[in-house]
């Protein structure tokens, strides 16, 4: 009899880092820009799927937070969120990705799922980097697009 190796989430976690790790390798600082392009495009597609519930905003992101616990990518909090404005924080907490450039990634995801629910360009800013116990980033429209 054959052994197999069990699928687990930890072939997604390596899978992340592992592609952060070789993007940087290859492009060093330039990777951020990179690993975040590769996160809106993940980030769109999640939205993609989640609009097709017709949702509202809130349970959207609420889909968005389970979405993360159950693929180990960490606890996804939001606050003070102004819809007039799309602009609000973000708190990301126990990550299991272990490499700190796929942080860059989640940030990706999360610009690409707002973008793609408010049909605008989102802004977001790294506030405070304790990888991989806490992120915390604060999101709002780009200029000239309120």
């Amino acid at each position: 009899m054959e052994k197999h190796a069990p699928i687990s989430l930890n072939w997604l976690v390596k899978e992340w880092d592992k592609i952060s790790e070789s993007v940087y390798k290859t492009f060093g600082s330039g990777s951020a820009f990179i690993l975040r392009c590769v996160g809106i495009g993940v980030g769109k597609g999640y939205a993609e799927v989640i609009k097709s519930y017709g949702l509202t905003f809130q349970e959207s992101l609420q889909l968005l937070r389970e979405y993360f616990v159950k693929r180990s990518l960490g606890k996804l909090k939001f606050s003070e969120i102004r819809m007039d404005n799309a602009s609000g924080k973000i708190i990301i907490q126990e990550t299991s990705l272990q490499n700190s450039h796929s942080r860059y990634i989640l940030y990706g995801v999360i610009v690409g799922f707002l973008e793609e629910i408010a049909k605008k360009k989102i802004y977001v800013r790294e506030i405070k980097n304790e990888f991989p116990t806490l992120m915390e980033a604060e999101f709002r429209l780009m200029e000239g697009e309120i």
